[in-house]
């Protein structure tokens, strides 16, 4: 399994490194940034779907080492992919939130122009029987 995946990540502005930091041993063929500075970014949720998340892991050896990534945030690989499937969790349910108000912005807009058609009929109906 390959390091590409072809997807790039969001703009962000990366926290000042110490010299120890920026002379650490960065991974080959990885093509995202140096992983110092994913460990103190966090890991990116959204940039890539959990295929991209495992292989981005993968790519950084994590599966063969104790590596920290998320420092202070989770020790193991297994905590990162909770840590990511919690968060295209709760991407999800806000995305559901959103389309579910969405929805009732449409029915209670149905619900109005529905109503006026029904005052303009009555309103006609009204009419023509003055008129009579």
């Amino acid at each position: 399994m390959g390091c590409s995946t072809g997807q790039s990540l969001p703009d962000w502005n990366p926290p000042i490194l110490t010299e120890q930091d920026k002379t650490a041993q960065q991974p080959d063929e990885c093509p995202w940034p140096d992983f110092t500075e994913f460990k103190y970014q966090g890991i990116f949720y959204n940039a890539l779907d959990r295929a991209g998340f495992v292989q981005f892991l993968q790519c950084l050896e994590v599966f063969d080492s104790n590596i920290t990534i998320a420092e202070g945030n989770a020790e193991s690989v297994e905590a990162l992919v909770e840590m990511y499937e919690g968060a295209v969790a709760a991407g999800d349910r806000q995305q559901s939130l959103a389309e579910f108000q969405l929805n009732e912005l449409e029915r209670d807009r149905r619900d109005a122009n529905l109503e006026a058609w029904s005052y303009k009929g009555l309103l006609a109906l009204v009419l023509i029987a003055v008129a009579l």
